[in-house]
């Protein structure tokens, strides 16, 4: 049976807690792959990064910062897919074999991005 999103999405949210935690403090992870998943999660739960820059001398928000504005415009779903396919380059399309989730997600952001992915699915 094939996931479809933001189902695929949720399910990716979920296995990455379970097995990484706070991907922030996670020493598994390089930081590329960090930035990356942040990037695209901040995406699909806020939308387009619209915050000033922190100042200079706060290097890892600053790197945080620029990949979250490089994603500009890309939708929420676009984002879901992105995330997705990282992770999927990261250690294998099994990975979503191995999650069993209980609800879509404990966050309220992802509740309402949930809301909203599937209404600009279908618009």
């Amino acid at each position: 049976m094939d996931i479809t999103y933001p189902d695929r999405y949720y399910k990716a949210i979920e296995y990455v807690e379970q097995h990484y935690g706070d991907i922030e403090k996670n020493e598994s992870l390089d930081n590329m792959h960090k930035l990356v998943m942040y990037a695209l999660r901040q995406q699909v739960e806020i939308g387009p990064c619209k915050e000033p820059a922190p100042y200079v001398w706060n290097v890892k928000e600053r790197y945080k910062h620029s990949a979250w504005s490089q994603l500009k415009s890309m939708s929420k779903f676009e984002a879901m897919f992105h995330y997705v396919q990282h992770l999927d380059e990261m250690i294998g399309p099994s990975w979503i074999q191995s999650v069993t989730v209980t609800e879509p997600s404990s966050s309220q952001h992802l509740s309402a991005a949930k809301e909203e992915a599937e209404e600009e699915g279908q618009g």
